[in-house]
């Protein structure tokens, strides 16, 4: 709850979006972390294009390369401790600790495009309704210079 109604409040003319922040925020909490969850998140971020052509590009890639290589490692330590019986739980900590926090970076990212694009949304209504308050104020005033 106290992430969910910041997050209402603030976003609450996005609702794909704010969709999108909870559940990748859900994955992130989540005490067993699957590829499955993170599949589903890059899928609703992709429905919101207007919010991923802010993210930074950069940090995005190298943040979606590097998912790659916990994920396996995860995997394969998986197998060894299962398995083979060798595996060691600080090597499938530090895993699954650099598997979330590029999945926060991912959502970090997110966040931040998704509160400049409110911002430039409401900065843009503003100005328009600027403008329309002085096209209505102008004939106003020109009625005046040629009644005067």
């Amino acid at each position: 709850a106290t992430l969910v109604l910041p997050t209402a409040i603030r976003l609450h003319r996005y609702p794909m979006t704010m969709i999108t922040i909870l559940w990748v925020t859900w994955t992130l909490f989540r005490p067993v972390g699957t590829l499955y969850e993170v599949n589903v998140s890059l899928c609703l971020v992709a429905l919101c294009p207007r919010t991923l052509v802010r993210m930074n590009d950069l940090i995005c890639i190298v943040a979606l390369a590097a998912l790659v290589i916990p994920a396996l490692l995860f995997v394969v330590l998986h197998w060894m401790w299962l398995q083979v019986g060798n595996g060691e739980a600080n090597f499938l900590f530090f895993q699954a600790l650099a598997y979330n926090i590029l999945v926060l970076v991912l959502l970090w990212q997110f966040v931040a495009a998704t509160v400049a694009r409110d911002k430039a949304n409401c900065l843009t209504e503003k100005q328009q309704k600027h403008q329309l308050l002085q096209m209505q104020q102008e004939p106003a005033t020109a009625t005046h210079k040629d009644g005067g």
